[in-house]
């Protein structure tokens, strides 16, 4: 991140927020996939595990196709691989929304900073933010 002091604010602003939402895209990429298809197969999964699980875990998995194919293809039981397939939607809305909360956060704060330096603060502090994340 190199500023100029003589670069006009709206610019150093306009760039700092371009580079939030870039460092964001790509925080955002470790939780989601770009492979074409993938984001229908996912809702499918969880749409299916989570129809699984609220008819109680039926020992009859044949309307389950997504839970019952992934469970045979790794060998794990109908209910285990539902339960899997929650756990993991669950950890990347948690991460996503971590994401989102701290880029907003920042676009804002930035948005109404009215220094080059408090600008520079406000995206060297994101950046860091964005790298500490822990999702549990």
């Amino acid at each position: 991140m190199t500023f100029s002091i003589n670069s006009p604010l709206p610019r150093l602003r306009s760039a700092a927020l371009a580079r939030i939402d870039a460092a964001a895209g790509a925080a955002r990429s470790v939780y989601i996939t770009s492979t074409p298809g993938q984001e229908t197969i996912y809702s499918a999964k969880l749409s299916d595990a989570t129809a699984y699980i609220a008819a109680g875990y039926p020992i009859d998995t044949a309307q389950y196709i997504w839970v019952n194919e992934e469970a045979n293809a790794v060998g794990l039981s109908p209910q285990a691989m539902a339960d899997t397939i929650v756990a993991a939607s669950e950890r990347c809305a948690i991460a996503l929304a971590k994401i989102e909360g701290i880029r907003a956060s920042a676009k804002k704060s930035i948005a109404n900073a009215d220094t080059p330096a408090a600008i520079y603060a406000l995206e060297r502090d994101f950046m860091g933010r964005l790298t500490d994340m822990e999702v549990r």
